[in-house]
């Protein structure tokens, strides 16, 4: 029986993801059907759209999101592309791996293996945020199998992450992340002391009153603290989350399926990783010979959009750039018609 490594804290955390993961597939706008390829690394999951004919096109996501990140997107692409939108292997999704990637030539070889699983001999290829970085890291592994890349705000990849998005994006979702641990095993506790209690028949209340230690102590678990320490949780998870757009672009009711599903992946995830991004080396961007669209928000949060740019530009021997303004690390989302003109023409020019 294979063994697979799961993304997940629990099968009840697997569940709950699945729910939130389905919930956004319903939205996806356009036929698609669902794949699983067998690899070396691990079953890897994808949504297929488009005419079978037409020249394929690889959507690689962010960190801690899926495929479904892709749903603004896919209506437009297919009309020129056949559209394969995977889930990484190593984070919460519907991906099996069987191992950790620990370097950028793992996770080539295993493109690699599902670009020949599905006969596909040369592909372009969408890489957002922590995907964009790992689509360069493609076209710096296996050129030959990569006609043109589209990186849309790569992680890293061009310059190191900035203290701003440490502060606002990092440390919040790692805190939040964190606290939800605590408050799994506190409420697990409170439903474990409110069961004893009813079990032996002695009220709370009444054990409260006989020791001053249990009073204190058995408020860790009661429903106050517990709701109180939750909205905090939520608060955190959505600044996290809010931080990736430029301001006033945010609004709940414009993605309420993905971004729950955001959430859903620092809520229930436990990602099976050994590997991230970093900003190549001059020698690397010297080496890329693959065209390359890279499209940066004029708020980009990771880095400073115009410094990421230059160094591109001096860099990278056949790169088209271009600024999305009002945008900033959800450039898809906030600015989807303008990201997906840039992308088709791109793709579709000499």
């Amino acid at each position: 029986m294979t063994e697979y490594q799961s993304v997940f804290k629990s099968p009840q955390a697997e569940a709950a993801y699945m729910t939130a993961y389905d919930r956004a597939l319903e939205k996806w706008p356009v036929p698609y059907e669902e794949k699983y390829v067998p690899t070396s690394y691990g079953d890897t999951y994808m949504i297929i759209s488009g005419p079978a004919d037409r020249e394929p096109l690889i959507l690689l996501h962010g960190a801690g999101s899926n495929a479904t990140h892709w749903s603004l997107n896919v209506a437009a692409l297919v009309q020129s592309y056949r559209v394969y939108a995977l889930d990484i292997l190593g984070w919460p999704g519907r991906s099996k791996p069987l191992k950790a990637h620990s370097n950028r030539t793992e996770y080539a070889d295993w493109l690699t293996e599902v670009l020949d699983a599905l006969t596909i001999k040369k592909a372009n290829m969408v890489g957002y945020s922590f995907g964009g970085f790992f689509a360069a890291c493609c076209a710096l592994e296996k050129p030959e199998r990569i006609r043109k890349v589209v990186l849309l705000a790569p992680a890293a990849t061009i310059l190191p992450f900035s203290k701003e998005w440490h502060l606002k994006g990092t440390f919040p979702g790692m805190v939040a992340g964190l606290a939800i641990n605590v408050y799994d095993i506190n409420r697990s506790l409170s439903d474990a002391l409110e069961g004893s209690c009813q079990m032996l028949n002695v009220p709370k209340e009444e054990l409260a009153k006989e020791d001053e230690d249990i009073a204190v102590l058995i408020q860790t678990f009661g429903e106050e603290t517990l709701g109180e320490y939750r909205k905090r949780i939520d608060s955190l998870l959505k600044s996290s989350i809010t931080n990736l757009f430029a301001p006033g672009n945010f609004r709940e009711d414009m993605y309420p399926e993905s971004f729950w599903e955001i959430l859903a992946g620092i809520e229930y995830g436990a990602p099976v990783l050994k590997f991230g991004p970093y900003p190549l080396p001059n020698e690397d961007l010297q080496k890329l010979k693959t065209p390359i669209l890279l499209l940066l928000g004029d708020h980009e949060i990771l880095y400073e959009a115009d410094q990421a740019i230059k160094r591109a530009e001096e860099l990278v021997e056949n790169v088209q750039t271009a600024i999305i303004p009002n945008a900033s690390h959800m450039v898809n989302w906030e600015q989807t018609e303008l990201v997906n003109s840039h992308i088709l023409d791109f793709l579709s020019g000499e």
